[in-house]
């Protein structure tokens, strides 16, 4: 599904939006799939069965990967390679993805309580 919006985003932001701000929304966007697949990683490691990974190794890695995420951006945004704008588009994929799929199982919700009262 975040694959998806941050297509839909980096479509919508080549029509919509200025030039420059199209590199800022792809990169935010494949900053935020970077970290959700090394995030399902970390993990799938965890909750293996007979893994032998703490939670505490998993925030270790957790952490560690959010201190990179904030260099990548700093220096993203330091060198001018990106438009702030467009990046904070982008790293918002992840929220809009959420809200999609919350909206999708708030309405599965509520047509099911429907059909039953109906029944």
């Amino acid at each position: 599904v975040s694959l998806g919006m941050v297509t839909a985003l980096s479509i919508a932001s080549y029509f919509l939006l200025p030039p420059a701000m199209l590199s800022g929304v792809i990169s935010g966007g494949l900053l935020v799939l970077g970290n959700l697949v090394f995030f399902h990683f970390f993990l799938g490691q965890a909750l293996a069965p007979k893994s032998g990974i703490t939670p505490k190794k998993v925030l270790v890695k957790y952490y560690l990967l959010f201190v990179l995420t904030v260099l990548i951006i700093f220096f993203l945004i330091s060198k001018n390679m990106v438009h702030g704008l467009g990046l904070i588009l982008g790293l918002s994929s992840f929220i809009l993805t959420v809200f999609w799929v919350v909206t999708g199982e708030i309405g599965i919700i509520f047509y099911r309580r429907s059909a039953k009262e109906a029944v």
